[in-house]
């Protein structure tokens, strides 16, 4: 984890207030994703919603499968495997799987 600066722990105070309906990882993570020009990965839609407000580019849990499989990074057994585990561990549900499995 990154200390933060003096600047960004005021940013996470002034996004605190304007969206309390985050957590303080997800702000934490928007200010750091602010100063440093890096993509946020998030799950949430609420978070999504505040990232786009930000002008923030995110990337989602289905995106990030997606591209494991395009870029032949995981073959398909494995992603399968490791969409399994994800849902188990995460008690998750991932809607689109059928379809990143299939592309």
């Amino acid at each position: 984890m990154l200390p933060l600066t003096v600047d960004e722990s005021r940013a996470v105070e002034r996004l605190t207030n304007l969206y309390p309906q985050l957590g303080s990882g997800e702000i934490e993570s928007f200010v750091l994703a602010q100063t440093h020009h890096v993509t946020c990965l998030t799950n949430d839609r609420q978070a999504k919603t505040v990232a786009q407000a930000l002008g923030l580019s995110y990337l989602d849990l289905e995106e990030i499968l997606r591209a494991l499989k395009t870029r032949t990074v995981l073959t398909t057994t494995a992603l399968t495997a490791l969409i399994a585990q994800i849902e188990e561990h995460d008690c998750t549900h991932i809607k689109a799987k059928t379809q990143i499995l299939s592309d």
